[in-house]
This record gives C-alpha cells, sequence and structure tokens, in this order.
C-alpha cells in the first residue's frame, strides 16, 4: 500500500469515526474491546447497523497499525547511524571533474551501499558493489584521457584499503581504543591515507624524460601537468571536450594514416617492374639501314623504383658540446662537420643525406644543454657530489645594450667559471663573477655553495693558478674564511 493510499485509507476511517455514534461505556469508564464478541441481553440488542459498523472500524484499526509498524521498519533502515561514517562522515558520490581519492571511494562505496539497501530490502553483496565503483572510477579516468591499469588491478587496490578501512573500525569498540585520544590517532592514521590519490595509471615514471613505458601506456603530454597537480595540490579539474584541441589531434592522426598508407605504396611500387613502351633494338639505333627488311623493334624491360625520402636523424652530441666548449658558431661548427664528411666520402654528388646545417646543430646544442641542467640537478638532490672543482676562463659575451631608445649588439669580455662535480667530472653550472679577482671569485662561489642543498663536501678543488691559490687573497683561502 502505498503512502498516498494510506493516507486516503486514514482519512476514510477517521471519517467514518466521526460518524459513528459514541461507543457503549462500561461501569468504570472505560472503552470495551470491540474485538470481543459483545454480550446483550434481549432487551439491549444493538441494532444490526452498529455491529456492521463496529467490525469495520476494527478492520481499519488493524491496517492502520500494519501500516505504522512498516512506516518504523523503514525509518529504521534509513538512521542517521547506518547511513553516516565515524571515520569518513556523510556519504556522497563520486565527482567526475576531479581525479578521486581513497577518502572519495569509501564514500562513493558507502553511498552506494545505501541506495541499494533501499531498493534491495537487503545488504547488498560487496561484489556487486566493487563492480559499480570500478567501472564509475575508470570512466573519470578515461575521461581525463590516461590509460589505466587493468580492472583486476583496480579491485585489488580497492579491497586492500577496504580491509584497512574495516580494520581501523573495528578498533573503535576494542577496549585498546577506548579513550578518545587512540580513537583520534586510529581515525587520523587512515584519513593521512585516504588523501592520497587513488592511482590507477598505467604509467608511474616521474618525468617525462625518465619514461620506460611502452607507447600506449604513457601519459598524454597535454594531461602531465594535470596530472602532477591531481598527485598534490589538486587545484586543477576535468572541463568539457576542447573542441580546438580536438581537432588538432584529428588532423594529426589523419596525416599519420595518409604518411602510413603512401609509404606502403612507394614500397609496393619499388619492387613492380614495369614494361616500358615498345622501342627499336640496338641495331636500327647504331646506323644501320632502317628502310631494310631486318629493322625490327623488339621490347625493353625498365624497372621503375622510388626511394623513400631519408631524413638525417643522427645525433651530434660530440659536436654540439665541442662546438660550446670551445665558443664556435653553430653556422661554422656545421661546415666544419659538413666539410669533414666530405673529406671521408661519406658525403657525395649523389648522397648528401649526412649533410649538417647550422639549424640542426642548434636543436642539438639546445638540447644538449637542457640534459646538463637536469643531470646536475638530479645529481644534487640525490647527494652523489664529495667534491667540486673550478676554473674560470675570460670569455667574449655579447649583449644587447639600449640606450635611449636605440638597441645595439656590442662584446664585452666576462670572467667565467665553470663548476664541476667529482666524481665523473660532470657539469654542474657556470658563474660570472664581477672581476677576475681571488675575492669575486670566492664570493660568488660562497653565495652558490649556499644555497645548494645539504650535500657531503669534503673537498673543493681548482687549478694551482696564484688567484686561486695565493695564500692571504686567493680564492680557496677566502672561501675557508667564510
Amino acid at each position: 500500500m502505498t503512502s498516498l493510499d494510506r493516507k486516503a485509507h486514514t482519512v476514510t476511517c477517521s471519517n467514518m469515526r466521526d460518524t459513528l455514534p459514541e461507543p457503549r461505556h462500561s461501569r468504570s469508564g472505560t472503552c470495551e474491546n470491540l474485538h470481543d464478541t459483545p454480550q446483550h441481553n434481549s432487551a439491549e440488542r444493538p441494532s444490526m447497523l452498529y455491529c456492521s459498523l463496529s467490525r469495520l472500524l476494527c478492520s481499519c484499526r488493524h491496517v492502520y497499525c500494519v501500516e505504522r509498524f512498516c512506516d518504523i521498519k523503514m525509518s529504521f533502515n534509513l538512521r542517521s547511524s547506518d547511513t553516516e561514517c565515524t571515520i569518513f562522515g556523510t556519504p556522497q558520490p563520486l565527482s567526475f571533474v576531479m581525479l578521486p581519492t581513497y577518502e572519495d571511494i569509501m564514500k562513493h562505496y558507502l553511498f552506494i551501499t545505501n541506495e541499494m539497501k533501499k531498493t534491495c530490502k537487503k545488504s547488498p553483496s560487496m561484489k556487486l558493489i566493487r563492480g559499480k565503483i570500478v567501472k564509475n572510477v575508470v570512466e573519470i579516468w578515461a575521461k581525463a584521457s590516461i590509460p589505466t591499469v587493468s580492472v583486476q588491478l583496480v579491485e585489488s587496490m580497492f579491497s586492500t584499503f577496504y580491509e584497512k578501512y574495516k580494520n581501523a573500525k573495528k578498533s573503535f569498540g576494542s577496549k585498546a581504543h577506548t579513550t578518545e585520544n587512540n580513537k583520534d590517532k586510529s581515525k587520523t592514521a587512515l584519513l593521512e591515507m585516504a588523501q592520497q590519490l587513488f592511482d590507477i595509471a598505467a604509467c608511474k615514471c616521474p618525468e617525462p624524460k625518465f619514461y620506460k613505458c611502452p607507447t600506449f601506456k604513457k601519459i598524454p603530454f597535454l594531461e602531465l601537468k594535470f596530472m602532477e597537480d591531481q598527485r598534490s595540490v589538486r587545484k586543477m579539474g576535468i572541463g568539457g571536450v576542447d573542441q580546438k584541441e580536438t581537432k588538432n589531434m584529428r588532423d594529426k592522426e589523419e596525416r599519420k594514416i595518409k604518411r602510413i598508407s603512401r609509404s606502403k605504396s612507394l614500397q609496393t611500387i619499388k619492387n613492380i617492374q614495369v614494361e616500358s613502351t615498345p622501342i627499336f633494338s640496338p641495331e636500327s639505333e647504331s646506323g644501320q639501314d632502317s628502310d631494310s627488311e631486318t629493322d625490327e623493334w623488339c621490347p625493353q624491360k625498365r624497372s621503375l623504383s622510388l626511394e623513400s625520402s631519408y631524413y638525417n636523424c643522427k645525433k651530434l652530441k660530440n659536436a654540439a658540446v665541442a662546438a660550446d666548449r670551445f665558443g664556435v658558431s653553430s653556422g661554422v661548427a656545421a661546415a666544419i662537420i659538413s666539410g669533414a664528411l666530405q673529406d671521408y666520402k661519406l658525403v657525395t654528388g649523389s648522397d648528401s643525406s649526412l649533410l649538417v646545417d647550422k639549424s640542426k646543430l642548434n636543436r642539438q646544442r639546445s638540447k644538449i644543454r637542457t640534459e646538463k641542467r637536469e643531470e646536475a640537478s638530479i645529481s644534487l638532490q640525490t647527494n652523489t657530489v664529495t667534491a667540486i672543482y673550478f676554473d674560470g676562463k675570460k670569455d667574449e659575451t655579447k649583449t644587447v645594450d639600449k640606450t635611449l631608445d636605440k638597441s645595439r649588439t656590442i662584446s664585452k669580455i666576462e670572467e667565467h667559471i665553470s663548476v664541476l662535480s667529482q666524481p665523473n667530472d660532470e657539469y654542474l653550472t657556470h658563474l660570472t663573477p664581477a672581476g677576475g679577482t681571488g675575492e669575486q671569485i670566492a664570493s660568488v662561489l660562497f653565495e652558490y655553495l649556499q644555497n645548494l642543498p645539504a650535500l657531503d663536501l669534503r673537498a673543493v678543488g681548482c687549478d694551482g693558478t696564484n688567484v686561486n691559490t695565493g695564500c692571504k687573497a686567493g680564492a680557496i683561502a677566502l672561501l675557508e674564511k667564510n
């Protein structure tokens, strides 16, 4: 019976009670039980209409009591103690705007459990709830365009944290956790872990440079910043579809498909031998009488081969390092490299694929500089530096001089101090002091060492010039005083 039926039924019963005559009272002033069969004398027997209405009133009261019992039972299923969690609070569904944490997963678990209890009137199975949770989580990560691990592994991660949640919840009722302090410690320990991201990404590599995962598992380049944010401060969210970026990605994929198709067709044409049109035989072309009956033409087979384009993908790491070391421009270095390749017959008139231009060398130099800076940062963070060595050199540096509204390029001589780490002679950085005196060199070195993380430095070395090793004004002596 629905709530509307109950309401109508209750109103009907109340109206019937109003229309009935007042019940007969006993002498003690209480109403007699209507379920009992009334004993009447023949002289005071009530009318038949009154008896029928009394039985109907009894049935109405009985149904009304049953409905009240159902209301009480339903309110028992929706108690706050059943819906609220002592650790995670109010259950909530997952948000499709951010990647979920362990706490979000548990709140979603409690939310699904309560919703299924309302419909099924009983506690649902753990397998069914886990399947729904895993499906929702995978959908959110797919919306963020991030490859994920297998469904079985996601289920295992959820089950592991769920067991920890159950153990923490049981400990609230044990004697060891009767005090409020112990309860707070148990709750805090679980909540600290719950604040972490429920990370189901297939790639756990820290930086793109150190990617070791297959291509289909890598996090897309456009999602790297979002993934880093979700693993730390969690200020970014999943927005709608970026129409412009989606169009660019589709165009890129179409170009890739066309390029693959074109390369396959070129490879097919390369392997096919095509018969050319009929031509005259060599005898007829050698100056003999063309009007004679012996002049005949015969077909000659020619092969059509189209070689695929070749790109120079050779890395010029050592050449870029040498150009930086000796201060050679990219154009000069490219000309020297190309000339050396011609001398070794690696570049000829028919094959010039190995030629080097200044743009290629510029890209290689920029890449090498970035790699060296990252290697230096990693060495300092991992505390593998036990000693540093420095050496100075005066270089000609080009700068832009702005005077009034005009700008011009000028050259000036600067002192450059190169700093290397030991062991392995790895480049760390270069410093530019105001001058070449020992005091100025010691000042920039001391400032650089102060900004470094805590290192187990055992030595600071240099060459044997008087500027560095002087007993009073040398850079080493001034560093020791500082």
